[in-house]
């Protein structure tokens, strides 16, 4: 968040190597897309989310999570592995 706005990125799986920008039409938007999403987003568990009252949502498991991060670590190059 930077001056009061808040800035999403939208990422989609991506099935093979190519194309890694895609159009969401339903969205009208632009999508990232990541070879290793489809493993993260694999078997979600609920968690609650606190916001006024509390929201059950759907996260990544924690083992799929820490695996992801080593395999996106691994894909970056020169300042991008500085960055949090």
């Amino acid at each position: 968040m930077r001056d009061g706005v808040t800035d999403v990125d939208f990422l989609v799986p991506r099935m093979r190597e190519g194309k890694t920008i895609v159009y969401l039409n339903p969205l009208g938007v632009y999508a990232q897309g990541l070879l290793s999403l489809n493993f993260l987003i694999a078997e979600p568990i609920p968690a609650v989310a606190v916001y006024r009252s509390r929201i059950v949502v759907q996260i990544p498991c924690p083992e799929r999570y820490a695996i992801h991060k080593l395999i996106v670590a691994q894909r970056r190059s020169g300042t991008a592995r500085l960055m949090p």
